[in-house]
């Protein structure tokens, strides 16, 4: 492998050193690839340099092997046109091979620029549409969850323990589309179906809580119920229990449920999360995605190993995760404050695991001032043309916020 240019001062060295141990103007035998592999320069080079220094000490002209290259050596640097690159309509640049036509340069160039960290890659999911009404629903959602804390003089998100929140997920016995690597003799996988519509699929219930810790640090509750039997004792049995608006769904007033929620000293109410809200639910945000991710990773060919997979996955994923993303839903909430209800949001990084480890983790975020007025201001701004019973009752949402 060709190493960086030698220094003048390099190779003076290595050809005073021929010159040292030289007979009757021949090199050592050997020394020649000796100092070839040691300064990463091939033996004709400094063969070269060699019969140049005999010549100039025969002539007595004093030795000159400097390189011939002054000042900076090699190509210019190709830098990368940031300001063109944005001009270029996205759809132009889905790829490396489309930017790099739009950029006219190799496709080597512009995985350079993105290892540098010039240019990113980023995956666009769709969202839900949202409609002026959705985006006041959910400000007036999320204002809910935040309180003051008199001790310490901020507003922050409430205790989120005592919310249950439930969602419904389909869960694939294998992928559409699925990776693998393979060694070069290996035969390549043969999957086939009819149709991918007809990939075996089962729908999931799942409801999960925020954990709770004791004062030392141990796990109190896992958050993943049965609900009224893994309850801890010492938390308050005044629970909510958070689910989107399908019309499957029980409702508030149902007798059945209302009969099961007020046992046992439980005051369990519903509580319908605003339309086309996904983010403002832990299992969407990121929980079935965990899952899912530990799923995939097991093998399955009929419908019991499919189940008993999920089923796995759900007990194995750790207490931390579940915990990270009820955290990871309020920095959502924050943003979707700062976006006057707006889904258009980066995802926020909180750095969790690193916050863990040294102990500096908060329990709940705080809120700034401005941004909760800003917030209320704005819901009173629009209260004006916005009736919020009639948005409610048009979207078919729960009147409890």
């Amino acid at each position: 492998m060709r190493g960086p240019n030698v220094t003048d001062d390099e190779r003076h060295r290595i050809v005073c050193t021929l010159f040292e141990y030289s007979t009757k103007g021949k090199p050592k035998h050997g020394q020649i690839k000796e100092l070839a592999q040691k300064f990463q320069v091939s033996i004709k080079t400094i063969t070269e340099w060699w019969t140049k220094a005999k010549t100039q000490r025969t002539q007595g002209i004093p030795l000159d092997v400097n390189s011939r290259m002054p000042g900076k050596k090699g190509r210019s640097k190709i830098t990368c046109p940031v300001e063109f690159i944005k001009t270029i309509a996205l759809q132009d640049r889905a790829t490396i091979y489309g930017l790099a036509f739009q950029v006219k340069q190799s496709r080597s160039i512009v995985y350079r620029w993105i290892r540098k960290g010039l240019l990113k890659s980023h995956t666009s999911a769709i969202s839900p549409e949202l409609t002026a009404d959705n985006k006041f629903l959910r400000i007036h959602f999320v204002l809910g969850k935040i309180y003051l804390d008199t001790l310490l003089r901020k507003l922050k998100f409430k205790d989120m323990s005592p919310c249950v929140h439930v969602d419904e997920k389909w869960f694939y016995m294998t992928k559409a589309t699925q990776r693998y690597y393979l060694v070069n003799d290996e035969e390549i996988p043969y999957r086939s179906c009819k149709s991918k519509r007809f990939i075996v699929k089962i729908m999931f219930l799942a409801a999960v809580a925020r954990p709770t810790y004791k004062e030392n640090g141990d796990v109190l509750f896992d958050g993943k119920i049965a609900l009224k039997t893994k309850w801890p004792q010492s938390s308050s049995k005044n629970i909510i229990i958070q689910q989107d608006n399908a019309k499957p769904h029980v409702k508030s007033n149902d007798p059945d449920f209302v009969a099961v929620a007020t046992s046992d000293g439980f005051n369990i109410q519903l509580q319908q999360q605003p339309p086309n809200s996904p983010a403002l639910n832990v299992l969407d945000l990121g929980f079935f995605r965990s899952i899912q991710s530990l799923q995939s990773s097991k093998p399955c060919k009929t419908v019991d190993e499919l189940v008993i997979n999920v089923e796995n996955a759900y007990e194995n994923l750790s207490v931390e995760c579940l915990d990270n993303v009820w955290l990871f839903l309020q920095a959502c909430m924050i943003e979707t404050m700062k976006r006057k209800g707006h889904n258009d949001y980066p995802l926020p990084h909180l750095k969790k695991a690193a916050q863990r480890r040294a102990g500096t983790l908060p329990r709940d975020l705080v809120v700034d001032d401005d941004l909760v007025v800003e917030c209320i201001s704005y819901l009173h701004r629009m209260v004006g043309s916005y009736d919020l019973n009639v948005i409610l009752e048009n979207l078919g949402a729960d009147t409890r916020f």
